[in-house]
């Protein structure tokens, strides 16, 4: 530290060399972390602007519990944003700890209040924890700020299917469909929305859409296939989730549904056949459901 601090008085010590030099240290462990903060001020102070650097003090401060002060360091530098919103995005995604990415996303927030995407990602994390409300408000503030953000147009339709307001969700799913009527993901929620509500047509029509955008999407197929089932054209479904059986022969809810279709068609022999083949792939659940449903027909696998 004596160098350091002489190279400093002399001006010789530019902010990134004292970051790296910094880091070093404490990933080393050649010196106690107490002196890491200390290091990215100095380095913060000679080069506040730097990304690296910012971005760094920042996030240090952050993991230790002081957001507060993590934040005066991101305010120097906006370009951390995709940053701050990418480790929000990995904590909630990837290790389901929403509370913990909010942090993140506000912090995002805080730094650039006129981005759409921090809002976008606070909401998304209200979503997953089940705060539909303030979830709706943060959505709705992303909207305010970009009246064509897709993301925020679904969640909201989401959230209102999520609160039985089938009028509100129907809004913001049409609303969406009429900024991006060719997006996978505006086709298939809008498909299992009007499947929700048991508007078979249309669940039809959007999810045969999100199937023709996406063709190999397993669980586009498998709905589009259930909205026919529950629309009673047997025979659709049944070709749909045959070829889901063969491009995926131990997908087990797929037999599952070809078990209720031949049930409820009256063709028993062929459903008591696909609920056995549901049992022998061994998914607890959907093992379960075929046991259950074999004892309602009076029968056992044989």
């Amino acid at each position: 530290m004596l160098l350091l601090a002489a190279l400093l008085g002399l001006g010789r010590l530019p902010g990134r060399v004292l970051l790296n030099a910094a880091m070093l240290k404490w990933q080393t462990r050649s010196e106690t972390s107490t002196g890491l903060p200390a290091a990215l001020a100095i380095a913060a102070d000679l080069t506040p602007s730097d990304l690296r650097i910012c971005w760094q003090a920042g996030r240090w401060h952050a993991e230790a519990g002081d957001w507060q002060t993590g934040s005066l360091y991101w305010e120097q530098c906006p370009e951390a944003l995709p940053q701050l919103l990418l480790a929000g995005q990995i904590l909630g995604e990837a290790d389901g700890d929403w509370t913990q990415a909010l942090n993140w996303f506000q912090a995002g927030i805080q730094i650039d209040p006129q981005n759409p995407a921090g809002y976008v990602w606070a909401g998304k994390a209200y979503y997953n924890l089940g705060r539909f409300t303030v979830s709706r408000t943060q959505f709705e503030h992303a909207v305010e700020l970009e009246a064509e953000n897709i993301d925020a147009l679904i969640y909201l339709g989401r959230i209102g299917q999520e609160e039985a307001n089938p009028e509100q969700a129907e809004r913001w799913f049409l609303r969406a469909l009429e900024v991006a009527p060719n997006n996978f993901e505006v086709n298939f929620s809008a498909g299992n929305f009007f499947r929700s509500i048991q508007t078979y047509p249309q669940a039809a029509y959007y999810l045969e859409k999100a199937v023709q955008i996406m063709p190999g999407h397993t669980q586009a197929q498998m709905d589009l296939g259930a909205a026919y089932f529950q629309s009673g054209d047997f025979a659709r479904a049944e070709a749909i989730w045959l070829q889901i059986a063969e491009r995926s022969p131990s997908y087990s809810d797929v037999w599952l549904g070809l078990a209720e279709l031949y049930a409820e068609s009256g063709d028993r022999e062929s459903a008591v056949l696909h609920y056995c083949r549901v049992i022998a792939i061994g998914d607890p659940a959907d093992a379960q459901l075929s046991i259950e449903a074999l004892q309602a027909l009076g029968t056992t696998c044989p």
